[in-house]
Parts: C-alpha cells; structure tokens; sequence
C-alpha cells in the first residue's frame, strides 16, 4: 500500500530536487562515530531557519516519496574560506510531503513517518515524540577540486539513539555576509540508524522492500554572528 511507504531525509538541505536513485547520486560514507572539530579562532556563523533539507524515499519497485525537513539552528566556524567545526539541529517534527497525493493520506503517511499515528507503526521510522531533533556535528572538513564540490564534509549525525560518521560533498561560499553550504543529492544507508522498516535487513523480498538508502541534499544558510 503506497501510503505505508515512507523514507526520511537527515540531515541535511536545499532547494527542491526531483532525483532518483541513478547513478549519478554519490553514497555518502558512513563509520564509526569521531572526535568533534572544534574552532581554534574564525568567524562564528549562526545557522539561519532559511536552511533546509529535502529527503526522497524509494521502493525497489521505483515508487518514491519526497519532502522536506526544517533545521532549528547550529553554528559554523569559517577560517581562511575553509569550515573548520560547527553543527546544527534537525527539527524532526517539521518532516513534510510534497508529492502530488491527496491530503488525508499524506497526513498519513507524516504520521507514520513521525510515529505520531497512535498505533503500532509509530516505531517504524523516527519517533519523534521521543526523538523530537537529530543532530550533525563537524569532526572533518577537506578542501576538494571537483567541478560540483569544494570541501568535503564529515561529521557525527545523531538520529534516534545511534551515532555515526557521516561524509559527503558540498559546495561552500560566502557573499555579502551569509555563508552557505550545500550539496548534490546524496544517498545514506538508513539502517546504520537502526531504521530498518521493510528493508531486505529486516528479511523483506526486495521487490516488496524500501530501499535502504535515504536520498537527501543539503542547503545550509549562516550569518555572521556578530
């Protein structure tokens, strides 16, 4: 039943896009957690509630969800043009729908989405009564030279009651004023999370199952907090 599928986001944020799960999406690496960075001098940048993420689910099938999710805040440090530490907060209570579906059943599926449903599926995703927020805190950040990237982004993200070391590609820059960081549509392994609803982890046929990789992008928007 299509309403019963869902997918997250974490988190990460930016404009709209309409991806899939083609090749050209990068799997973003996940580890063990690490030793956050923390800023030795720098400019202190406030994260901005202009920040967002978009998350897209699939089923094997090639049915997807997409949506959104707000981030609450954060901060970064920038030095020399390069991100050195700084984190921010997912408000896990703003997940939003923006497929073309009819409003009760997108109701529904935010719902199951959220656990806010008040019935047994409300431990299939992300809690959000227990886990209202999920956390990204900065352990690395590596200039790169690539044509759509120009640091790579490694950090903690904290989602439910696990920990991991995530990486990705962003695009980092500052104008008049405002630091942003955003990234390509990237793909994460959900189960790392301990999210494993309908996943061929938990022993589901694949062509019955959800994916396991979550697709996010990122749009990260900071002032100087001076």
């Amino acid at each position: 039943m299509k309403t019963t599928f869902k997918l997250f986001m974490f988190l990460l944020v930016t404009s709209a896009f309409a991806v899939s799960c083609g090749s050209n999406v990068e799997q973003a690496e996940v580890s063990d957690a690490q030793e956050v960075a923390e800023a030795d001098g720098g400019t202190a940048y406030a994260v901005t509630d202009a920040s967002s993420i978009t998350w897209k689910g699939e089923k094997f099938s090639g049915d997807a969800h997409n949506g959104t999710i707000k981030v609450s805040g954060g901060e970064l440090t920038l030095e020399d043009g390069n991100i050195t530490a700084g984190n921010f907060t997912i408000d896990m209570t703003t997940i939003a729908v923006t497929d073309d579906m009819p409003e009760d059943k997108k109701g529904y599926l935010i719902g199951h989405l959220a656990g806010t449903t008040g019935s047994d599926k409300d431990a299939d995703f992300f809690q959000v009564t227990k886990y209202p927020t999920a956390k990204f805190e900065i352990t690395e950040v590596k200039p790169v030279t690539k044509e759509d990237a120009t640091h790579e982004i490694s950090g903690n993200l904290t989602m439910l009651d696990k920990t991991n070391k995530i990486t990705f590609d962003a695009t980092v820059g500052v104008e008049e004023g405002t630091l942003t960081a955003t990234t390509a549509p990237f793909a994460f392994d959900r189960t790392k999370w301990g999210i494993t609803f309908m996943s061929t982890l938990a022993g589901m046929a694949k062509e019955a199952a959800l994916r396991n990789d979550i697709i996010i992008s990122i749009d990260l928007k900071a002032n100087t907090a001076e």
